[in-house]
């Protein structure tokens, strides 16, 4: 979460949906600051309750690719996710039907409206059009800053089964319909 008290904005972070292209944007162009908390924290402290609260949303399919691919197709098993896939971690549909099923408490192997779940937020910009979204916000100085997006880095269909994309969008039907994102 990072809060500009000029500006008078919370940006909420989720896990997978730009949050370090965001966080560094705020920071460098809005004087946006980390408050508390862990680094996809969403209980806005009570002093900030009146600013305005956006977050950013992203395409169920790429957001479970990107999960996959920075988790582990990487040499670093970060998060621990490549130990405790109880399928093949190097298969995409076995990820897929591991994240989808599993019980373990990981933050990253929620859906963004379980990330999101009793927070009030007053705008949802889409990673896919981050440019052209964040031109919305009351404090949008008229232009956006040439960012590093991996939200088109890597075409899913591309490892897209027809059992994965199943599996996404049973898992993820509340996001698909939240953020107006075709299933």
């Amino acid at each position: 979460m990072r809060v500009s008290k000029k500006d008078k904005f919370v940006f909420i972070s989720t896990p997978k949906c730009g949050t370090n292209t965001m966080f560094d944007l705020v920071e460098e162009h809005y004087d946006a600051t980390r408050v508390t908390g862990n680094y996809h924290h969403t209980a806005v402290p009570a002093k900030y309750g009146h600013f305005l609260k956006f977050v950013i949303c992203r395409n169920p399919y790429t957001r479970m690719v990107s999960l996959w691919m920075s988790t582990t197709q990487q040499a670093e098993d970060r998060y621990a996710l490549r130990r405790n896939c109880s399928g093949n971690p190097d298969n995409f549909t076995a990820f897929v039907t591991w994240v989808t099923s599993t019980g373990w408490p990981h933050y990253l192997l929620t859906t963004q409206c379980s990330h999101l779940q009793g927070v009030r937020v007053d705008t949802i910009l889409r990673l896919e059009h981050l440019a052209d979204d964040f031109k919305v916000l009351p404090f949008f100085k008229g232009e956006f800053p040439d960012q590093k997006l991996n939200a088109g880095y890597y075409d899913y269909n591309k490892i897209m089964t027809v059992q994965a994309k199943s599996m996404i969008r049973s898992w993820a039907k509340c996001d698909f319909e939240r953020f107006g994102y075709e299933s």
